[in-house]
């Protein structure tokens, strides 16, 4: 599968990279991860119109609605896009690490 954002590559069962298109203002990968009861998104591009491909995409894939957002860490070229998950806004809960200064520093839920 692809967008004009990124294409799909499959890492392993149930696991998706999503590698941006250079020039499409997608900046930095995503991820798509099936946990067989909830479908999760691994950071959301720069743009929301890469982010919605993405969730369109995710859902897809897995048959249900996007329930849980992982940030990687705060950069513009990993949440920039989590507007374009509006559906999954009062749905779903985004995780962001508690600090960007150590990357062992854990994740802390905030609702979205």
């Amino acid at each position: 599968m692809s967008s004009r954002y990124f294409h799909l590559e499959r890492v392993a069962d149930g696991i998706y990279a999503a590698v941006v298109k250079p020039g499409t203002g997608a900046w930095g990968n995503a991820g798509i991860v099936d946990l067989g009861d909830k479908t999760v998104v691994f950071d959301t591009f720069a743009t929301p119109q890469a982010a919605r491909d993405l969730k369109v995409m995710a859902e897809q894939l897995t048959g249900r609605a996007v329930e849980v957002v992982v940030n990687s860490h705060r950069h513009i070229d990993h949440v920039g896009g989590k507007s374009g998950i509006r559906r999954c806004r009062n749905h779903c809960n985004s995780y962001y690490p508690r600090s960007n200064r150590h990357a062992d520093a854990g994740i802390s839920p905030v609702r979205s």
